[in-house]
């Protein structure tokens, strides 16, 4: 699964959790939005820090 397609699912997930419990407010959506992009940024640093380390040590093996 790429990333992209991690975050398409989550943005469905997030749509049917606000389709199902009404009752949470844009607030409390919002804060879940947040706490959610933080989680995909530290993601994306953390496949980024481990594609480095892998190509570092393919043009190292050689």
């Amino acid at each position: 699964m790429t990333l992209e397609e991690f975050e398409a699912n989550m943005l469905e997930l997030k749509g049917r959790i606000k389709a199902g419990w009404g009752h949470l407010t844009d607030d409390e959506i919002a804060i879940i939005n947040g706490e959610f992009d933080q989680f995909v940024g530290k993601l994306k640093k953390k496949l980024a820090a481990d594609k480095d380390l892998h190509e570092f040590q393919m043009t190292n093996e050689k």
